[in-house]
């Protein structure tokens, strides 16, 4: 027997506010729960189910998906944990055929740890794309309050894989929701759906993986292709959580500040020193 996962596998109480781990079950779960964007239809497969039901499995998304070009991805929980990350440690391969989705599949499952939770989804590829890339509720690197967007032009893949320049954007959190006027259209987007799942998941730090497309009206429509936590918040230091709106102009300057790679333990307030060292020579 066949265990095609479509739902999210008894994760279906309204009132959690846990964003399950996997790929398969955290888009499950939000699909019943956004408002924001779409989610491209899917099914994943165990990797043990695949290996001996491979031909049934395939048949099942030659039925869902007909000749649509396919994503076919790794889906083991230790790629996007509460503890750690390994975000494309394993395979991914996109633009698939449906005459080549059985070795993809195979290829795909091979890469992937064996474990009896880890699966492959099976993901409808976003065609004509006009924006993609990623976006967190906090720097990464050390929690600092600001939603950052990260968009690159066409590819979904752009952003993840450093093939492409973006363009970055960085909201205050304080001042997110006046900042929405002064936002193009596909940032409003992303921050909306980036709002959203951080909401759904109990305002916990996430990280989500986007979309972008034109209707046929013209209108601009967010895909949300994955969503994970973000697993550097052990290592942010609880600095990184000041209010400096709570403190007298400027005093925040007075607070010791040390990074291991950069020299001296003081704040300098500067205009030109760190964006342009020659200036001052």
């Amino acid at each position: 027997m066949v265990t095609v996962c479509d739902c999210g596998e008894g994760d279906t109480d309204e009132r959690s506010t846990f964003l399950p781990i996997g790929k398969s079950k955290s888009l499950a779960w939000l699909r019943e729960r956004s408002t924001t964007a779409r989610i491209p239809s899917f099914v994943s497969i165990t990797v043990d189910d695949w290996k001996h039901a491979a031909s049934a499995f395939v048949e099942e998304c030659a039925n869902r998906f007909g000749e649509s070009p396919l994503a076919v991805r790794s889906d083991a929980r230790i790629e996007d944990g509460n503890i750690e990350s390994h975000a494309g440690r394993f395979l991914s391969l996109r633009n698939v055929g449906r005459e080549s989705l059985a070795a993809a599949l195979s290829r795909v499952a091979a890469s992937a740890p064996g474990h009896p939770d880890v699966r492959v989804i099976v993901q409808a590829m976003v065609e004509d794309i006009v924006v993609a890339g990623v976006a967190s509720t906090h720097r990464i690197t050390d929690g600092a309050p600001w939603y950052c967007l990260e968009l690159a032009p066409f590819d979904s893949a752009a952003v993840t894989s450093g093939r492409a320049q973006v363009r970055q954007v960085a909201i205050s959190r304080d001042q997110a929701m006046m900042a929405f006027d002064h936002l193009g259209e596909s940032e409003r987007l992303v921050l909306a759906t980036l709002i959203e799942v951080e909401m759904l998941s109990g305002r916990r730090p996430v990280e989500i993986e986007f979309a972008i497309t034109r209707d046929s009206d013209g209108r601009l429509l967010p895909h949300l292709l994955q969503a994970r936590p973000i697993t550097t918040i052990r290592t942010w230091r609880s600095r990184g959580k000041l209010k400096l709106h709570r403190m007298p102009p400027l005093t925040f300057l007075n607070e010791s500040d040390p990074l291991p790679q950069v020299a001296g333990r003081r704040t300098v307030l500067s205009l030109m020193s760190d964006w342009n060292p020659a200036e001052l020579i």
